[in-house]
């Protein structure tokens, strides 16, 4: 039994003598190929995913996922991953396809005012 959580921290809190499961630092599309690294095979019984944030994230000012708070816009559920921030990806971003993602990926009613 396995838990993938791309989430660092988290993976960091849970206690290392657990017999339920193993906290592995990896993102869910990289299932197949972990558990061909474990010789996982066969069929998939049952499946639990954790794919919200915790109030962990959201309370880290350094993390990004909260405007109440002074923090870098960031927004990575593993910072220390090489990927773009959510800064980053502003800056670079056209505001037209700004609008267009946040019309299509949240139906956000005022996407082009925000964009």
């Amino acid at each position: 039994r396995s838990a993938l959580n791309k989430n660092q921290k988290a993976n960091e809190t849970i206690r290392d003598d657990t017999d339920l499961f193993t906290a592995v630092n990896q993102n869910f599309q990289t299932l197949g190929t972990y558990f061909s690294s474990i010789n996982q095979t066969g069929e998939v019984t049952s499946l639990l995913a954790d794919l919200g944030l915790s109030s962990m994230q959201i309370d880290d000012n350094d993390r990004g996922f909260t405007y109440k708070r002074s923090g870098p816009l960031d927004m990575r559920m593993n910072p220390d991953d090489n990927t773009e921030t959510a800064y980053d990806l502003l800056r670079r971003l056209r505001v037209t396809k700004l609008k267009s993602m946040l019309k299509e990926n949240s139906d956000e009613e005022f996407a082009a005012e925000i964009a």
